[in-house]
């Protein structure tokens, strides 16, 4: 029976200090985990997401239904109804009032990404800001993103600058 005991205090230390490794090599996760735990009305699936695709076309926007949650200190944002059969996912890193992070295709064997940067609006009702990423030819594209409730995104298509 001291040999069970033994064991699980070792699993236990070794549990613990994982932990404090984690937590000793990126502490501002913990700060960013907290603060998107106390903004729960900022995770759900009745949030779009409308963000510029086409370079070329500063008024063509693809529009995305998209779920947000918290994930490892992060958000996370994923598409779940795609207006373009472009499936994709973000994990956000919270710097003060801005989300920045990487976004990736969900296709299989797809080597599609890039960054996004957000800013979470004053009133916390959306997000705006920009994303880039290579294209199928060697150029970066890049273009707005918004990420807001249905009522507030052609308002804030018109106000973009106020946004950010």
């Amino acid at each position: 029976m001291e040999i069970i005991w033994q064991i699980a205090l070792m699993l236990l230390s070794v549990l613990l200090s994982a932990l404090l490794g984690w937590i000793l090599a990126e502490p501002h996760r913990i700060k960013s985990w907290f603060s998107l735990l106390t903004r729960s009305s900022l995770t759900g699936a009745d949030w779009i997401t409308e963000w510029q695709s086409n370079p070329y076309d500063l008024d063509h926007w693809t529009r995305d239904e998209v779920r947000l949650t918290h994930r490892l200190g992060k958000l996370h944002i994923v598409v779940i109804n795609s207006s373009d059969d472009y499936n994709w996912e973000t994990s956000l890193l919270k710097r003060g009032h801005y989300f920045i992070g990487t976004f990736r295709s969900l296709k299989e064997n797809a080597t599609a990404c890039g960054s996004l940067t957000l800013r979470l609006c004053d009133q916390g009702e959306c997000f705006a800001g920009y994303h880039s990423g290579p294209t199928k030819k060697p150029r970066i594209m890049s273009g707005k993103v918004i990420i807001a409730k249905e009522s507030n995104l052609e308002f804030i298509k018109e106000n973009f600058a106020d946004y950010l």
